[in-house]
């Protein structure tokens, strides 16, 4: 049976990260402070899409597939 999840997920401690990173995160929303989410596969870089660009790429038979270290 393969594994369902990533090691990057199993280890993860949501609840410290959130303790750590409340404060700053507050003060983006609220005063524009810089803020780096970390709470993401390590590698992973947010790229937008749209629904019409996935459909494409299957219909052209182009794998999409995210960046980053997802094991």
């Amino acid at each position: 049976m393969s594994k369902m999840v990533g090691d990057w997920l199993t280890h993860h401690d949501s609840e410290q990260y959130a303790n750590d990173n409340y404060a700053k995160c507050a003060g983006h929303l609220l005063n524009g402070t810089d803020f780096e989410n970390t709470n993401a596969v390590p590698g992973y870089e947010y790229r937008p899409w749209t629904v019409k660009q996935l459909l494409e790429a299957s219909d052209n038979g182009t794998p999409v597939q995210d960046v980053g270290n997802w094991s």
